[in-house]
């Protein structure tokens, strides 16, 4: 009975170690959920202590932004906290090594303002499983 019970739990250590980790693009799928969904500690447990987030806009709604660090992580989620519409759709996630490049359509609307929507493309650039860079145009 032991010798089973060894064996059972090297079978199972072996298949869990084939198992793939959460990869890039399901990382910033989940970012883009906590976004979404004001969840400011999911989105801020994701980045690296020295991320840097940039919007890179021509668009007059929301202007040229950067966030750094976790402190500007959560100034994002403050800035996202503006808009009463905030969402994503047709949603494309492309893995590119350390680099995930996201595309679709965002529809947005800031308190006050007129709703509004445009393409939307965003790279996530990693250091291990947490995002370093984040650029959106």
């Amino acid at each position: 009975m032991k010798k089973f019970i060894v064996l059972s739990v090297l079978v199972i250590i072996s298949i869990a170690a084939k198992l793939p980790k959460n990869s890039r693009a399901e990382i910033a799928r989940k970012g883009f959920a906590a976004a979404i969904n004001k969840d400011a500690d999911a989105f801020i447990n994701m980045c690296d202590e020295n991320v840097v987030i940039s919007f890179h806009s021509d668009d007059s709604e929301v202007p040229k932004s950067v966030f750094k660090g976790k402190e500007g992580a959560k100034a994002f989620m403050e800035h996202r906290n503006k808009f009463e519409v905030y969402n994503f759709t047709n949603m494309q996630f492309k893995e590119l090594g350390e680099k995930v490049i996201i595309t679709g359509r965002f529809e947005g609307k800031l308190t006050g303002k007129a709703a509004y929507t445009k393409e939307y493309v965003g790279v996530a650039v990693f250091k291990s499983d947490k995002v370093l860079y984040y650029y959106a145009f």
